[in-house]
């Protein structure tokens, strides 16, 4: 699947500051992994709030593990952009109102 600026739309979703913005963008969006440390190279990892844990908290744990893209909400929107892990590896975040 590729996420697409209709798709991006739709969603109401934002991109981090270092996805690619020009022309026609498509981003490939790999396998969806919601437990971080099942994540796999080239998975979408989707933080979710549970009960006890906020999955959008381990958003570095699925990007050292090789996530590409991930998809949080948009309270952690300033987290993600002052990672250095983020940075280094140039995943990708879309933040969202709600994972869910």
């Amino acid at each position: 699947m590729e996420l697409t600026k209709k798709l991006l739309k739709e969603i109401n979703g934002i991109l981090s500051l270092n996805a690619p913005t020009d022309g026609a963008f498509k981003i490939s969006l790999g396998a969806p992994c919601i437990d971080s440390r099942k994540v796999r190279a080239g998975d979408t990892f989707f933080g979710i709030s549970g009960e006890g844990r906020d999955g959008c908290d381990y958003f570095e744990d699925a990007v050292v593990k090789g996530a590409k893209v991930v998809i949080l909400n948009n309270s952690h929107r300033e987290s993600f952009e002052k990672s250095d892990v983020a940075a280094k590896t140039g995943a990708i975040a879309v933040f969202v109102n709600n994972t869910k």
